[in-house]
């Protein structure tokens, strides 16, 4: 089974340096909260297939659609911004759990928003989310 979601890009908040750089503790923990809530509100949407349990062993990727090249990440800060993310999806309780387990993280890719290949679940910019149950 495949599932994928689309979610906005990550806030600046929620990226590897930013509490270091901005000091602000609450404004960090707010953008991942609401962060969170977006995924966890993608994966309770009914575009997806309602399941009989969450899924357990799962290959997940993320494709980042950027409006410009100035936007993109390098590929572990995207990992990293998008973990509050993957925690709105276990809750949501669409993956069994976050831990390298249960989950095979693929490199991420990163395009442009107008390279969307006419994708309907792709509404750039923005992250499409691809889960794969792992045999």
């Amino acid at each position: 089974m495949k599932i994928a979601l689309f979610i906005g890009l990550p806030p600046k908040e929620v990226k590897a340096n930013y509490g270091r750089q901005h000091g602000s503790h609450w404004k960090v923990s707010k953008a991942k909260a609401a962060y969170k809530k977006m995924a966890f509100t993608a994966a309770k949407s009914p575009a997806v297939p309602r399941l009989n349990g969450p899924l357990k062993k799962v290959r997940l990727r993320y494709t980042a659609f950027w409006p410009s090249n100035r936007n993109r990440m390098d590929p572990d800060n995207l990992i990293f911004a998008m973990k509050s993310a993957l925690d709105g999806i276990v809750k949501a309780k669409l993956i069994a759990d976050d831990s390298d387990r249960e989950v095979t993280l693929l490199p991420p890719r990163q395009r442009l928003a107008r390279d969307t290949d006419n994708d309907p679940t792709v509404r750039a910019p923005g992250i499409l989310i691809e889960i794969e149950e792992d045999e």
